[in-house]
């Protein structure tokens, strides 16, 4: 895992407690920002689970709860994410209500 101590600015040092866990992918990385088609964005998909994977490592993921309306349409592809969880056996923490 990449997890670090966050950085206190105010007291010039790193956190004893806190933690931070980069991101590593966004839904809006894959739709908005290099507006990638389905199967670009399935393979981005499964490049990031695929190292996780290999590493065993931790990482972040947000798909924001919005875009599960149809006007946006990216439901399918949260879908096929976890999916690609539970086939590498990767734990997923969803928020509650998921």
């Amino acid at each position: 895992a990449l997890m670090m101590p966050v950085w206190i600015a105010g007291e010039a040092r790193l956190s004893d407690s806190l933690r931070s866990l980069p991101l590593v992918l966004m839904d809006s990385h894959l739709y908005d920002y290099q507006l990638l088609d389905a199967d670009a964005r399935r393979s981005k998909i499964d490049y990031y689970l695929d190292e996780i994977e290999i590493v065993g490592g931790e990482a972040t993921i947000v798909w924001h709860q919005r875009v599960f309306h149809p006007d946006y349409g990216w439901g399918e592809d949260y879908q096929y994410l976890l999916d690609g969880l539970a086939a590498r056996g990767i734990a997923a923490e969803l928020p509650p209500g998921l």
